[in-house]
């Protein structure tokens, strides 16, 4: 009959506590920055001659709460040890028993760097990791752990692997998450008075970016015309959200961590 690995549980019950902390921080933002009237950013467009564009900027960028990227730290963290809470747990209450309390601390969930499985060093540098951090766990157990390590993803180089972005995301957060508001798209629509006052080819977008004063988002390009003002009257609206480092979503990273995790957890219950 399978069992429950508790500790794992209700680290992943944890985590998302404080996903919905996140969300109560971030919601009390947008709130606060509505009834003062303002938005999170505005755009300045310029245009300049040496450059034969106007750059768009952000400015009047109204920052994240410094206590949120504290919480989504939290969130990651508790993803990650739930796995570690499962290393824990699987290994033989014999062999803890006589371990010393050196050898007692290796254990954890291993997560590997490699990219890709063909190697003999790569799977000689895994049994050797999985001897080390799983002692006497059954080769099912094992089994279940590998399958799911980044060198067994069919995603192509470089691309997002929740397993892996788990272990970076909570290696960053021992110093300081770094976690900030992107733009993912945006809509730029000029007044009449500045059609007039230039010739706009087209507009070049840079997104997506991470919102900071003085970013720039986008190139509206063409010829100005005598004697008007360097500065673009414009409209906007854009998709923004917080983002990681890697641009990616928070809110989808998050959910494909949870579930890779839940995953694994579900997978090796069903050998205990």
């Amino acid at each position: 009959m399978a069992g429950t690995l508790v500790g794992s549980r209700l680290k992943l019950k944890r985590a998302l506590e404080h996903v919905k902390a996140g969300n109560a921080c971030t919601d009390e933002w947008k709130r606060q920055i509505k009834a003062d009237g303002n938005q999170s950013y505005r755009l300045e467009a310029k245009f300049d001659n040496n450059l034969g564009y106007a750059p768009v900027h952000i400015v009047d960028f109204v920052p994240l709460p410094d206590d949120y990227p504290l919480i989504v730290g939290d969130a990651i963290h508790n993803l990650r040890t739930s796995l570690d809470h499962l290393a824990w747990q699987i290994v033989p209450d014999s062999f803890k028993a006589t371990a010393d309390e050196r050898r007692l601390r290796y254990i954890s969930f291993p997560i590997s760097r490699e990219t890709k499985i063909v190697p003999v060093k790569t799977m000689e540098r895994w049994n050797a990791m999985v001897e080390n951090r799983l002692p006497d766990t059954s080769p099912a157990q094992r089994a279940i752990i590998k399958s799911h390590q980044l060198f067994n993803s069919p995603l192509a180089a470089g691309q997002w692997h929740p397993l892996a972005g788990l272990r970076d995301l909570d290696d960053m957060d021992k110093h300081r998450l770094p976690i900030s508001l992107g733009i993912q798209s945006i809509n730029l629509r000029f007044s009449g008075a500045t059609r007039r006052a230039f010739m706009i080819s087209r507009i070049e977008m840079l997104t997506p970016v991470t919102i900071e004063n003085g970013t720039e988002i986008a190139r509206v390009h063409g010829i100005r015309r005598t004697k008007a003002q360097a500065y673009m009257q414009m409209n906007y609206d854009g998709i923004a959200d917080v983002v990681f480092p890697d641009g990616g979503l928070i809110d989808v990273r998050y959910r494909e961590m949870r579930i890779k995790v839940e995953n694994i957890i579900t997978e090796i219950e069903a050998t205990l």
